[in-house]
C-alpha cells in the first residue's frame, strides 16, 4: 500500500519524441498570413517525422514567454533537460530542429 504523499509514475500514452510548441507564436504566425512553412509548424513536424521513420508527439503549450517576432519558440526533449528552447524563424530552422531530432 503506497504512503500519503507519494507520487506515482505511469508511462506515457506515446512513443518516441516530445516537441514543445509555443501555441501562442503558432496563433500569431497563421493569423498573420505568412505561408512559410513555419507556420503550421506542429504539422510540418509530424510529416517530417512519418517521413523518416521517428515518432514525434508535438505538444503545443502555454507561452514560454520568449515571444519572437516572426517565430515559433520550441523546446525538445534534449533541450528540456538542459533548460534551453529554439526559435524557428525559416524553412531551415525546421530542417535544422528536425535534424536534432
Amino acid at each position: 500500500m503506497a504512503s500519503r504523499g507519494s507520487l506515482r509514475s505511469y508511462p506515457g500514452p506515446w512513443e518516441g519524441q516530445i516537441v514543445l510548441a509555443c501555441r501562442k507564436c503558432q496563433k500569431k504566425l497563421k493569423h498573420s498570413g505568412k505561408k512559410d512553412g513555419i507556420a503550421k509548424l506542429s504539422k510540418e513536424l509530424k510529416k517530417r517525422g512519418r517521413r523518416e521513420g521517428v515518432a514525434l508527439r508535438v505538444i503545443g503549450v502555454s507561452c514560454l514567454k520568449m515571444c519572437p517576432k516572426g517565430g515559433v519558440t520550441v523546446c525538445t526533449q534534449r533541450q528540456l533537460g538542459r533548460g534551453e528552447c529554439s526559435i524557428v524563424r525559416t524553412k531551415a530552422d525546421v530542417d535544422a530542429l528536425a535534424g536534432q531530432l
